[in-house]
């Protein structure tokens, strides 16, 4: 049986991928305070806001085939910094493309053999302006859904 945790330590693994540390260094798997000035400063890369954001919940449910299937859903968020070109809001677009690419080939078909398949259940929301800790950020996210079977 997969655990929460052990999803989130495969997907620990898409974020320290080169071509995801080339957009960031700062990845996190929990909610951050967006008012806490101590966390969001250590959620800056090259001194502007920019950091991805996964959580991982996990459901399950019985089947009448004397199983369960353990759904994991693991929502990406990815922040980063306005600035008044708009160049950071195509960025956030850009990076998600780069993760779409990474989380297949850093997890593979089985998320390193945490789940039996997945899928990208909702694909790049449209950038969203937010405000963190007082600093204009764009703002979307993707989700994803794996699933494990497990005899009961």
């Amino acid at each position: 049986m997969s655990t929460s945790a052990e999803v989130s330590t495969a997907w620990a693994a898409v974020f320290a991928d080169t071509t995801m540390q080339a957009i960031t260094t700062q990845s996190i798997n929990y909610a951050a305070t967006d008012t806490s000035e101590t966390e969001i400063a250590n959620l800056s890369y090259d001194e502007e806001i920019n950091f991805f954001q996964y959580i991982t919940t996990r459901t399950e449910a019985a089947q009448m085939t004397h199983s369960e299937e353990h759904t994991f859903r693991v929502v990406v968020t990815y922040t980063l910094e306005w600035e008044p070109t708009g160049a950071n809001f195509n960025a956030v677009r850009t990076a998600f493309e780069t993760l779409f690419a990474a989380v297949k080939s850093v997890l593979g078909n089985t998320w390193t053999s945490t789940v039996e398949y997945w899928r990208l259940v909702e694909g790049i929301t449209e950038p969203q302006q937010v405000t963190i800790a007082g600093t204009s950020c764009w703002q979307a996210r993707a989700v994803y859904v794996g699933t494990k079977r497990e005899t009961i």
